[in-house]
Order: structure tokens, then sequence, then C-alpha cells
């Protein structure tokens, strides 16, 4: 349900990032949207990872729950301490990469809980 607020206003506030921001009254926030336009990315993903932990709490897989919640913290920790020196940009899009690697590592074992094969879901 979340998804359907979420998503549209991620959309929306990322393609309006810098004129959001421009509205301001100071020209030091300025550098601010960029790292407004990485957060807005994260949130076009946030629903997928809403449905992943909603789907193994359904199927009483709380074990994978938990040791992707672990994984996650380690993967996003990992990547933004590797990024931060080369920028806060840099080090927010790490959070891009930790919705990859939910994306990544839950869709096989989604599929082979439902019992469906990679390539039905495309024809």
């Amino acid at each position: 349900m979340s998804a359907l607020i979420v998503l549209p206003i991620s959309a929306g506030l990322g393609l309006t990032s810098r004129d959001v921001v421009a509205v301001t009254p100071s020209a030091e926030y300025a550098p601010v949207a960029d790292v407004l336009l990485i957060l807005c990315r994260v949130g076009l993903f946030a629903p997928f990872t809403c449905v992943r932990n909603a789907a193994f709490i359904a199927v009483k897989r709380l074990n994978l729950l938990i040791t992707f919640s672990r994984i996650d913290l380690v993967s996003l920790t990992a990547a933004a301490l590797a990024l931060a020196p080369y920028s806060a940009e840099a080090a927010t899009a790490s959070l891009l990469m930790t919705e990859a690697v939910h994306i990544a590592l839950t869709v096989p074992i989604r599929l082979k809980d439902m019992q469906t094969k990679p390539l039905s879901l495309l024809i």
C-alpha cells in the first residue's frame, strides 16, 4: 500500500530535485540536489524491499528474513565506507547498490518458493 504513495512521490521529487532545491532561500543548499536525486532513486526501489520482507513473513521464512537483513546491513555499510572517500553522493549511491543486492539475492529464492521458472515470467 505504501508503494502507491512512495513510488510517485520519489519519481516526481527526483525529476524536480534541482528545482525544489533552487527554491530554497540560500544558495548554499545547491549541492543537496544531487543527494536528493540519489535518495529519490533509492525510493523507487523501496517498495521491492517491503514486498520482499512481507513475502518472507507470509511464507514463514523468518530465518531468511533475518539473514537477508544482516546481508543488507553489511552490504550497505561496506559500500558506504568504500565510497565515502570519493564524495557524499557516492556514499549515498551505495543505497542503490544495496537495493540491487536485495533484488539479486531475493528473486531466485522467491521463484524457487513459488516453483516458477524464470523464463515462464517472460512468456
